[in-house]
């Protein structure tokens, strides 16, 4: 006698998510305005918005005003 049991998606596919789509979420930009046009393949940046100055954005939320020195002395002793 074999056990039966569900597969994962399948359990997931039958059963409703509390979860809202993350598209039905009006997301805002750093300066608190509302993105009114979304990029397809990430929602939470305006379709306009470079990849690139996405990251920036992330990097510079993280560091705040964290500023990186170098510790190698130039010059004399």
């Amino acid at each position: 006698m074999a056990i039966s049991e569900a597969e994962p998606a399948a359990v997931q596919a039958m059963t409703k998510s509390s979860l809202a789509p993350l598209r039905a979420i009006q997301h805002r930009d750093s300066y608190g305005n509302a993105i009114a046009d979304p990029d397809r393949s990430n929602p939470t940046r305006s379709r306009w918005e470079r990849p690139l100055d996405t990251i920036r954005s992330f990097e510079a939320a993280i560091d705040g005003g964290y500023s990186r020195k170098s510790m190698i002395r130039s010059g004399t002793h």
